[in-house]
């Protein structure tokens, strides 16, 4: 069973370093240890959290309804993009395919368009049974094997409104 701890040491010029103390019984008079500065590493990992940490911020905080797929299943989404399909709980859409909110047809056209970073407006019928239009954009990149996708929607249907109402 190998045992480990960790320390902030402060070395003769006062300089803080992080280390790691890695220690082992191999016999009733062995042992077998192992000291290493492992400042670096814990460094790079609150940075990666304090990134982490800002990007949540910056996706929960946007106008745009955000969603993280994996094979066109929803990984995680904003705050805004579960209002746009209507539900309350950003956990009940997880998990679901995003055809429960963007008909076939649609997904087929958004998805034609992310080659080209193009926009594509569609309609979709909130879990409530309102009519929301979109546009919608989408970027996708392979990773592990799997296809991923980031998806971008922002509600249109004011001016969707506006425009009907200009025609008239």
């Amino acid at each position: 069973r190998v045992n480990a701890q960790k320390f902030t040491i402060t070395n003769q010029i006062g300089s803080k370093f992080h280390s790691e103390w890695k220690w082992n019984k191999l016999s009733e008079l062995e042992w077998l240890g192992q000291f290493r500065d492992i400042s670096e590493r814990v460094f790079v990992e609150r940075a990666i959290r304090e990134s982490e940490r800002r990007f949540k911020s910056l996706s929960m905080h946007a106008m745009e309804g955000i969603a993280f797929l994996d094979d066109q299943v929803i990984v995680d989404v904003n705050e805004q993009f579960a209002r746009l399909v209507g539900v309350h709980q950003v956990e009940e859409v997880v998990g679901k395919s995003i055809h429960a909110y963007i008909k076939e047809r649609d997904w087929r056209r958004i998805s034609a368009r992310a080659q080209f970073g193009s926009l594509c407006e569609i309609e979709i019928t909130t879990t409530g049974g309102y009519l929301v239009h979109l546009e919608v954009t989408m970027t996708e990149s392979i990773e592990e094997g799997s296809k991923r996708q980031v998806l971008l929607m922002y509600d249109i249907t004011e001016r969707k409104r506006t425009e009907l109402d200009l025609l008239q």
